[in-house]
C-alpha cells in the first residue's frame, strides 16, 4: 500500500479561434491576473488595451526559455524542428489574431504551404520572438515565423521540471509539462459581414477543434 499509482489526467478543451504556448500566453496571464484581483481597472477597453500593452513590456524583462529548448511539436504524425530564438509558438485555426493581425501573411504560389481558410480543417503553427515582435505584428509591420500546417498538432514537454504559460481564446494558465494532442472536432455556423452584391448575412462554416492535455 505505501505506492501510490501514477495516473494520467486528461482535460479537454474546445478551441475555435486559437491557443499558444510562451511569451505572449505569459502576457495574457499578467493580465488576466491583474483583472482577476482589480476588476475595476479592466473596465473599459481603451483601459484594457493600456494594461494589457504594459504587460507586454514586463514581459519583455521576464525570462521564459526558448522553446525549441522545452518544447517538441509533431504535426500529422511527423516530428517538426521549430525554429531557434523563438519565445512563443501559436496554434492558428482562423486568419487573424489579436484583433485582427495577420500572423501568417499572405501565400505565394511556390510556397509548399496552402492558403489558410476559416473552413478547411487545417491547423497553422506560427513562432514569435518575443513581444517586441508581438508589437511589430499587430502594426503589420512584420509577420510571425511559419512554423507547420497539418490537420493534428502534438505538442510534448521534454522533461517535467519547466511549466509554460498556456492560452486557449485568451483564457490563460500556467501548464504544467504534459503532452498537448489538438485535433479537428466539427464545425459550427459563423455570421459574416454581407456580401457586395447581396444584402444577405452570409453563413460561413468555422472549425472547432479539440484540445486534449
Amino acid at each position: 500500500e505505501g505506492d501510490t499509482a501514477e495516473r494520467t489526467v486528461l482535460k479537454q478543451f474546445f478551441m475555435n479561434n486559437y491557443c499558444s504556448l510562451g511569451v505572449d500566453a505569459g502576457v495574457a496571464l499578467q493580465f488576466h491576473g491583474l483583472r482577476e484581483e482589480m476588476p475595476e481597472l479592466c473596465a473599459s477597453r481603451l483601459g484594457n488595451k493600456l494594461w494589457y500593452g504594459l504587460a507586454g513590456v514586463k514581459a519583455m524583462f521576464n525570462t521564459l526559455p526558448l522553446v525549441d529548448e522545452v518544447l517538441e511539436l509533431e504535426v500529422d504524425g511527423a516530428p517538426v524542428m521549430l525554429p531557434k530564438q523563438i519565445e512563443g509558438i501559436i496554434i492558428l485555426n482562423v486568419p487573424s489574431y489579436a484583433g485582427g493581425s495577420d500572423l501568417w501573411g499572405a501565400t505565394h504560389p511556390t510556397e509548399h504551404f496552402k492558403t489558410p481558410a476559416m473552413d478547411d480543417e487545417m491547423l497553422e503553427v506560427v513562432g514569435i520572438k518575443g513581444t517586441l515582435h508581438m508589437g511589430v505584428i499587430q502594426v503589420s509591420l512584420s509577420n510571425a515565423f511559419r512554423v507547420a500546417q497539418g490537420r493534428h498538432i502534438r505538442i510534448r514537454f521534454k522533461n517535467d521540471q519547466q511549466p509554460l504559460p498556456f492560452q486557449v481564446d485568451g483564457e490563460p494558465h500556467n501548464q504544467a509539462p504534459c503532452e498537448i494532442s489538438i485535433e479537428y472536432h466539427e464545425q459550427a455556423a459563423m455570421l459574416a459581414a454581407p456580401s457586395a452584391d447581396a444584402g444577405e448575412v452570409l453563413s460561413l462554416q468555422q472549425d472547432i477543434t479539440e484540445t486534449f492535455l
